[in-house]
């Protein structure tokens, strides 16, 4: 039988079955590296997407205080932007400021989102500005 060497072993002389191991060692490797970074994504997708909601659930809340405080008679709308959107939510950190703004008592992504960031946005039903 034909003795090959494997680059995962430093050069030492295996055999063809060896080979065959080690070749099919690294392809096991990167598919479970794929998986890995797809496990990754998706936890950061469900994070930011659980971020995002929790903002909309506060300044929806926000906005309902408002309106049940001046018994509905005024049609203030909030806009806010930068920092100042944590005057109205209060869990917004500054991972997100300047990547969300509120807009006429709605929150909006901005264009400083990512394109990722920016479909999972989507994903949710807020505009982008």
């Amino acid at each position: 039988m034909k003795k090959e060497k494997c680059n995962t072993t430093s050069g030492i002389d295996i055999s063809f079955n060896y080979y065959i191991y080690c070749y099919s060692y690294c392809v096991l490797a990167g598919v479970l590296t794929a998986k890995q970074d797809n496990v990754l994504n998706s936890a950061k997708e469900a994070m930011f997407k659980e971020n995002v909601m929790r903002f909309q659930d506060e300044l929806d809340d926000k906005v309902s205080r408002n309106y049940t405080g001046d018994q509905g008679t005024s049609n203030a709308k909030i806009n806010a932007t930068g920092k100042d959107v944590k005057k109205y939510i209060l869990s917004f950190s500054d991972a997100y400021v300047n990547k969300f703004a509120i807009v006429d008592s709605k929150l909006v992504g901005t264009d400083k989102l990512t394109a990722t960031e920016k479909s999972w946005v989507e994903d949710l039903g807020i505009s982008i500005i």
